[in-house]
Parts: C-alpha cells; sequence; structure tokens
C-alpha cells in the first residue's frame, strides 16, 4: 500500500458547502417565520393568552378541550423558544470552530498533523471538541489522522522496515498514549528488533569463528609445508580448530595426514633404532588417530625392536662387563709387574750401590798401598830401580783406576738420569690411575685417528679399497660412524671383503642414528652420506627427494662428493626435475674441488646438455679402473 500525503483526505472545513450548516439555517427561518406569521390555527404565546383570559371568558369554567388547546399551546411556544435558543448556540459555536477548522486544512496542508506543540491539526481538533464534545467532523478528522499514521506504521513493519516505523508510533503517543494497538505494534516492533540485533550478533559470532578457523587453518598449513616441523603444534592447532567447529573436513584431514607423517617417521626412527623417539611419535600417533589401521603393525616393529635391541644392549653390556674385567685384570697384572720392576729396579741399584761402595773401598786400598812404597821408597834410596819400577806401577795404577772412575761417574749419571725418568713415569701412571688419560695424550691420540680416517677415507674414494679397509675398520669398532658408514658400503658392495650384507646392515644400523644426528646439525659429510642412504634404500625407504634434499644441504657447504652426487640427480632427473645446466654447475664446483669422478662426469654431459641423460647406473668406486672415463654419469657415493 502506497504511502498517501494526509492532504489527499476529504475534509468539511467549508461552512458554505457544509449540509449541516445549511439544515441549522432552515429551522432558524422556519422558527422565525413561525413568530412573524401566525397561521389560522395558531395560538396565542402564553402571555397573551394570560392577558386575555379575564376579558374573554366570563366564567372562570374550562372545558377538557380548553385545558389541554391551552397546554399544547405553551408547549408549542416554549419548545420553539428552546429551539432558537439552540440555533443561536449553534450559531456561536460556528462562530467560534469555524476559523479552527480553517486552521486545521492550513495544518493539514503544510502536514503538521501531530507534535508536541500547538501547531498542528491534533491539538486544534482537540479544542474544537472542547468547544463541541460532539462535533463528528473533528472526531472524523482525529480518527483520519489516527488511522494515516497507524497505516503507516503498519505498512513499515509489513515491509519489515521497522525502523521506520518507531517515528510513526511515537507521533501516536503523542497523540494516545497508551493505547493498546499502538502498544502492541510497538511490542511487535521491539521484538522483531530484538530478533534482529540477535541474528546479527550471531551472524558476527559467525563470521569471526570463521575467521579464526581461516587463520588457524593457514597456519597449520604453513607449518605443515615445512621439511620439518613441530608436529605437537600443528596437532594443537587442528585441536583447537575443532573445538571451534568440531566437524571442521580440513582439521579433521590435517590430523590424519599428521598421523601419516608421525607413523612414516615413526617407521624410519624404529628401523634406524631411535626406539624412544619414535615411542613419542607413536603415542602422539594414538592419541590422534587411535583407530588408524597403521598403529597395530608399527607398534609390533617396534617392540620386536625394542627387544633386539634390549637383547642387544644386555650382550654389550655383557662384553662391556668382561672387557672392563679383563682390563682390570690387565691392570692389576701390570700394577703388579710395575710392583716387581720397581722392586727389581730397587735391587739392582741396592746392588750397583754396594758395588760402588766396594770399589771405593778398594780404591782407597790401593791408595793406601802405593802410599806405603812410595814412604819406603822415600826411605830406601839404594834401590832406585825398584822405586822407579814401583812408581810406575802406580802410574799405572793410577791410569788404571781414574778411567774407571770416569766410567763409574758416567754410569751413575745414567742410573741417576734413568731413575729420575722412571720417577716421572711412575709419577704419570699414577695421575692415570687417578686421572684418567692426560688431555694432551687425548688430543695427540685424536689427531692421529682423525688422520687415519681421513686417509682411510681419501684411500676408499681413490678405490684402494683394501688400504681403506685396513685404516676404517679399526676406527669403525671404536666406534667413528663415518668409518663405520664406509665400511657398510665396503661390506655391501664387496670391495675388498666379500659381499655380506648382514655385516653392512651391521654397520648401517651402528652408523645411522649418529649419521642421522650429525645431518641435522648441518654436518656436511654426514649431510651427504644421509642422502646416499635415501638414494640408495639403506636401512631407509628409497626416496630420491629426500637424497636430493640432503645432497643439496651438504653441497652448499661445498662438500664435493654431494655436489658431485647432486649434479648427477640433476643429470637424470632422479628427485628433482632434469636440468643439465644445474648438472653442470654442481659437477664443476666438484671438479674444481679435485673430484675426478665431478671432472669424468663433466666429459660426458657438457657435449650433449641438450641430449636425455642415461639413467645412473653406478656410483663412485664401483668400477675397477676409477681414472677410466665412465660411460654415463656416476653418482660420488
Amino acid at each position: 500500500m502506497a504511502n498517501k500525503s494526509f492532504t489527499d483526505f476529504k475534509w468539511p472545513t467549508d461552512l458554505i458547502g457544509n449540509p449541516v450548516v445549511w439544515l441549522l439555517t432552515t429551522i432558524v427561518v422556519v422558527i422565525a417565520a413561525s413568530f412573524l406569521i401566525p397561521g389560522p390555527n395558531d395560538n396565542p404565546s402564553p402571555e397573551v393568552v394570560r392577558r386575555i383570559i379575564p376579558t374573554e371568558f366570563e366564567s372562570n369554567i374550562k372545558t377538557i378541550d380548553d385545558i389541554v388547546k391551552e397546554e399544547n399551546m405553551q408547549i408549542t411556544r416554549e419548545d420553539d423558544t428552546d429551539r432558537f435558543e439552540e440555533f443561536l448556540q449553534v450559531e456561536q459555536t460556528d462562530n467560534q470552530i469555524q476559523p479552527l477548522f480553517e486552521a486545521v486544512r492550513e495544518y493539514i496542508d503544510n502536514d503538521q498533523l501531530i507534535g508536541t506543540d500547538d501547531d498542528n491539526a491534533w491539538v486544534v481538533y482537540e479544542k474544537i471538541l472542547t468547544i463541541d464534545p460532539e462535533n463528528s467532523e473533528a472526531r472524523s478528522g482525529q480518527s483520519k489522522i489516527l488511522n494515516y499514521f497507524i497505516d503507516h506504521a503498519e505498512m513499515a513493519i509489513e515491509s519489515g522496515q521497522y525502523e521506520q516505523a518507531q517515528p510513526w508510533l511515537a507521533k501516536l503517543d503523542i497523540a494516545q498514549p497508551g493505547d493498546e494497538l499502538q502498544a502492541s505494534l510497538r511490542a511487535e516492533i521491539n521484538a522483531e528488533i530484538q530478533r534482529r540485533a540477535e541474528a546479527q550478533r550471531r551472524r558476527q559470532e559467525e563470521l569471526e569463528r570463521q575467521e579464526q578457523i581461516t587463520a588457524l587453518l593457514i597456519k597449520a598449513r604453513e607449518e605443515a609445508q615445512a621439511f620439518t616441523f613441530d608436529f605437537d603444534m600443528v596437532r594443537d592447532i587442528y585441536l583447537d580448530i575443532l573445538q571451534i567447529e568440531a566437524e571442521n573436513a580440513e582439521a579433521k584431514q590435517g590430523l590424519i595426514s599428521l598421523t601419516n607423517k608421525q607413523l612414516d617417521n615413526a617407521e624410519i626412527l624404529v628401523r634406524a633404532n631411535m626406539l624412544q623417539r619414535a615411542e613419542q611419535l607413536i603415542a602422539g600417533a594414538q592419541e590422534n588417530a587411535p583407530e588408524n589401521d597403521r598403529l597395530s603393525g608399527i607398534l609390533l616393529a617396534l617392540e620386536a625392536k625394542t627387544q633386539q635391541y634390549e637383547q642387544e644392549k644386555a650382550i654389550a653390556q655383557q662384553i662391556a662387563d668382561n672387557e672392563r674385567r679383563i682390563a682390570d685384570e690387565k691392570e692389576k697384572a701390570e700394577a703388579e709387574a710395575r710392583e716387581k720392576a720397581e722392586a727389581e729396579a730397587e735391587a739392582t741399584r741396592q746392588r750397583a750401590k754396594d758395588e760402588e761402595q766396594a770399589r771405593i773401598a778398594q780404591q782407597l786400598e790401593q791408595q793406601r798401598e802405593q802410599q806405603a812404597i812410595q814412604d819406603a821408597q822415600q826411605q830406601s834410596p839404594a834401590q832406585p830401580e825398584q822405586s822407579a819400577s814401583r812408581q810406575s806401577q802406580v802410574v799405572n795404577t793410577d791410569t788404571t783406576i781414574l778411567p774407571k772412575e770416569t766410567s763409574t761417574a758416567g754410569e751413575d749419571a745414567e742410573k741417576t738420569s734413568s731413575t729420575g725418568s722412571e720417577q716421572s713415569n711412575d709419577q704419570a701412571n699414577a695421575n692415570d690411575e687417578t686421572m684418567g688419560i692426560s688431555e694432551g695424550e687425548t688430543e695427540s691420540q685424536t689427531t692421529r685417528e682423525n688422520q687415519q680416517l681421513l686417509n682411510g677415507v681419501n684411500a676408499y674414494y681413490q678405490a684402494d679399497y683394501p688400504q681403506a679397509f685396513e685404516l676404517l675398520f679399526p676406527l669403525a669398532e671404536r666406534g667413528r660412524p663415518r668409518a663405520q658408514f664406509r665400511i657398510g658400503m665396503m661390506y655391501q658392495a664387496g670391495r675388498s671383503v666379500s659381499i655380506d650384507r648382514a655385516s653392512a646392515d651391521k654397520w648401517f644400523s651402528l652408523a645411522l642414528p649418529a649419521v642421522i644426528s650429525a645431518a641435522q646439525n648441518s654436518v656436511p659429510w654426514a649431510q651427504a652420506d644421509l642422502g646416499t642412504a635415501y638414494e640408495l634404500g639403506i636401512s631407509l625407504q628409497q626416496d630420491f627427494n629426500r637424497a636430493a634434499h640432503w645432497y643439496e644441504l651438504s653441497a652448499k657447504q661445498g662438500y664435493a662428493g654431494a655436489q658431485t652426487n647432486l649434479g648427477v640427480l640433476y643429470a637424470n632427473g632422479d628427485g628433482v626435475e632434469l636440468n643439465n645446466d644445474k648438472a653442470v654447475y654442481w659437477l664443476t664446483l666438484a671438479a674444481d674441488q679435485g673430484d675426478t669422478i665431478a671432472s669424468e662426469n663433466l666429459s660426458i654431459i657438457a657435449p650433449r646438455s641438450s641430449a636425455t641423460n642415461p639413467v645412473l647406473n653406478f656410483f663412485r668406486g664401483t668400477v675397477s679402473q676409477p681414472s677410466r672415463p665412465a660411460p654415463t654419469p656416476t653418482n660420488d657415493k
């Protein structure tokens, strides 16, 4: 229903064209005529009757008809008077309200229908009704004003424009405060406004909830895209999302994918004997998805590996106990031998001392004898030849004695020096027993082992496998993971030893945890070896992508072997997109460091950079003549 201007309604404000005014005017004229023009049957007024009765009637006796006629005449005259007074009153009322109706018309033309001041149609209608409470035009006008505002309020409500209905109701409240219809309309408006406010609040909450979920999902995706990420943190993000929206499909799928990644890593760690960390990952997977089908198999593998580990640990402990017992016995025997040697040395020193004292005593005795001979010669001059002979003999004796004294002094010096050295060694041994090997000896030993390891690795890469095995095997037994990995490769490929898969797996299993740890700590050779393990599937599932990842980390640190292997992956498109330019780039870097395999590969790849590269068929050291040009690009493992 279209809005109407209040001026569209018809209002009886023109008195000239008003039929009521015409009717009243006609009544006034008739009454006036009744007074001015008496009819043949009309009776005189009560005053005339009272004035002529005494003269017209001779007797005071009146008939019933006369009394009735007299009473009727009196009633008629009095009624005409009342009508005339009423006419005058109506005329007076009309004179009062006519200007008010004119004001109403002006207010209606200006749309001043209802207001808080006196300048509006409603207030003027109230004034008219105060003058003439039964004035139908005023009441009809007020009714039309009310209907006009009610219609517009209802139209606004029906069209859902509740805010626009409020001003119409406010005007109605001014005109009729407390009206039930207005109260009902206002209650309906307030209820709808509250409902809309509640719906808006819920929409806003839903919007904020979705924004929060979106932000958490973006964060989870960014974290999960990293090669290594915090499983617990990503899991907590997905759980937070499910707390907000229990049926969020992406969060549920994210937990499933996260669980599968946890189980993948757990399998790797189980094979690498990193059981504690594997157990943590499996526990997290059980918490995230206890119904996952892979859990039972991995748990069985973990249990079997744990039992194997415990058995190996018990055997290793037994071996260690035996070695410690043997070492204790050896140390005890060495201590007893040292004590015995010291006792023998002390006895030797004592014997030497006794011999020295006896020698000195003998020398003194010889000197006394010579002095006695000289004294006797001086007392017997007659025997010069004999004295000369004795003197000569003394000289010879002296000559014999002096070298002996010199020799003795030298021996004493040697003994003293030796004794001092032994005492110094004894002190050092005592320090070793209480404090362990000294720092100098440890550094020296480590330096020797490092040099031995370097020589062994160089011999390996130069295809001198017997020399490499001889240098690296003792280091592998001493727990050097780099040596263990090389020994494992030699057993696997049969280099200078017979192919022995069991021995190869043993050394790989021993080396791999340390290799993984070192690789994660950015050690270049360990990153290169881990790349090899992934490329060849050594104790790990074969994965060229991961191999390329670890080769690249090592290569960027300048490790020549990794640069060669990464270049070959690019040459063959294994784990990376086939790219001869990148292959040449990495192989050139390795060749510049003197890597011969890289140089040989460059001679194969560079001339045919636009051709398709063949698949790898051997890696470094598998050919019997490393100096001979390789037929295809080869890895530098």
